[in-house]
């Protein structure tokens, strides 16, 4: 008390030791009006009162008067606030519309009028909506339309700034689902216009860009397949694998954007530069998606992310195989991947070692040979010969070709069709160097090499040679 004392002011003791006066005369007062009763004998009354309707009554017409003596005195000692001693703050009061969430809602479906919005759900799939979904499915959720199960892009949106983790992560993972099934035209004839124009126009690749620097491994790790699925087409990359072994098949197409200019340092002068620097985000993002991911730094953070994160093994390969789909977009494009501090050094480093541990299983990804990382290789390689002059000097891919290509398969301590999936792209690697008339010394040294594969190759039945 004399510590209390010492910071209170003279107001605020004469005020609580009012209070302190009245508490302790209205005790006496009962005390020597009742006479005290046995534990069992309150208890028992207790009960009498709270067994009938009438005792109820008679309890909260004494709770009122309580509560507005209280109200009175307050008002009257100037301490407006104090929260009574027999119940809560503001708890008095029924509010129906902040419980109305809490009630059971109808699943069955509205009688359309005209075109709405396209629900989805979890797997991706278009939800018709004639359809009952049950509620069991946790489909339902309170939006716009609670009847409704499922899932509309605005809805999925909205999820992916909320400020639980959980909430983003399903969102990202319905999201990468709805653009692999897109990729493959499952919504042709279903859904009106494009799901993938109308993402980019709500500004989906820009938000991913920001997940990607969340400080929780499960939101960067669905970030990225949901940026793989935005970028990455598997149809595409089949067919630009097969073109490989065609005629001419080591000079690729660019995958830029119809409406974008090629970059050419000699074209560009100071006044275009400054007019691209004032262009927000956003807008080369509606523009060209490759270009804006490269303007905001989406290199060096995948660089940390697998350099430092050190994440799964589908982690790294949807990483490395965002990383191809950047370089096909132009020569500068690979430019900007070759150039990237450090990135090619990890590449090299830990999913293109020359010796690596035999004791790791399928599912370690670093310090272990990743095919998808050979393909990455291949495709910078075909974007220019200055950058496949760079990797060669400052990288040793000659050595890192013919570590996959000299031993046999079967020498390599991987998994047979990943050990032939590693020498196939590793002789794509050297067929683009050839092309640029590096690395023939090398290919005089191991002619007995090539004429074991041939070997192989005719010995080989046309299903085997396809796998």
């Amino acid at each position: 008390m004399c510590v209390c004392a010492s910071f209170a002011g003279p107001g605020v003791l004469s005020f609580l030791q009012s209070r302190r006066q009245k508490a302790s005369q209205s005790d006496s007062s009962l005390e020597g009006n009742q006479p005290r009763q046995p534990l069992h004998d309150a208890m028992a009354a207790q009960a009498r009162g709270m067994g009938g309707g009438g005792g109820r009554e008679r309890e909260g017409e004494e709770g009122k008067e309580e509560r507005e003596e209280s109200e009175a005195m307050e008002q009257e000692e100037g301490a407006p606030g104090l929260v009574a001693p027999h119940g809560w703050l503001h708890m008095d009061v029924m509010e129906k519309e902040k419980v109305q969430w809490m009630t059971d809602i109808s699943v069955h479906p509205q009688p359309s009028q005209g075109p709405r919005e396209a629900r989805f759900s979890l797997e991706g799939l278009l939800i018709p909506r004639d359809v009952s979904v049950p509620a069991h499915l946790g489909l339902h959720h309170h939006g716009d339309e609670p009847e409704a199960g499922g899932y509309t892009l605005a809805e999925l949106l909205h999820l992916l700034r909320s400020a639980v983790q959980q909430q983003r992560v399903l969102s990202l993972q319905i999201l990468a689902r709805i653009l692999t099934r897109s990729s493959r035209n499952e919504f042709a004839g279903v859904a009106e216009g494009s799901l993938i124009s109308n993402l980019l126009e709500a500004g989906l690749p820009v938000l991913l860009r920001y997940l990607l620097d969340d400080s929780t491994a499960a939101v960067r790790t669905a970030a990225i397949q949901c940026i793989h699925s935005l970028l990455v087409s598997p149809l595409e990359e089949y067919l630009l694998d097969e073109y490989c072994d065609c005629h001419m098949g080591n000079m690729l197409p660019a995958l830029r954007s119809r409406d974008q200019q090629p970059h050419d340092s000699s074209s560009h002068d100071e006044s275009h530069d400054r007019a691209e620097e004032e262009v927000s985000d956003s807008e080369i993002m509606q523009r060209d998606v490759i270009e804006g991911y490269l303007r905001m730094s989406l290199l060096p953070r995948l660089r940390y992310i697998l350099e430092v994160c050190r994440p799964t093994l589908p982690t790294v390969t949807d990483s490395l195989q965002i990383l191809a789909r950047l370089s096909r977009h132009s020569t500068w494009a690979a430019s900007q991947v070759v150039h990237c501090p450090r990135l090619m050094a990890v590449v090299f480093e830990e999913f293109l070692p020359l010796s690596w541990n035999d004791d790791q299983g399928p599912t370690v990804a670093h310090s272990r040979p990743q095919v998808a990382a050979l393909k990455l290789i291949q495709v910078i390689c075909a974007a220019g010969r200055n950058l496949a002059a760079h990797l060669l000097s400052h990288h040793q891919l000659l050595d890192v070709i013919l570590r996959y290509v000299v031993p046999h398969p079967t020498e390599l301590c991987l998994p047979e069709a990943e050990a032939y999936a590693m020498a196939t792209s590793a002789l794509r690697v050297w067929r683009v160097l050839l092309s640029y008339g590096m690395g023939s010394e090398a290919f005089r040294d191991t002619y007995p090499v090539f004429l074991r594969w041939l070997q192989v190759l005719a010995s080989s039945e046309p299903s085997s040679l396809g796998a």
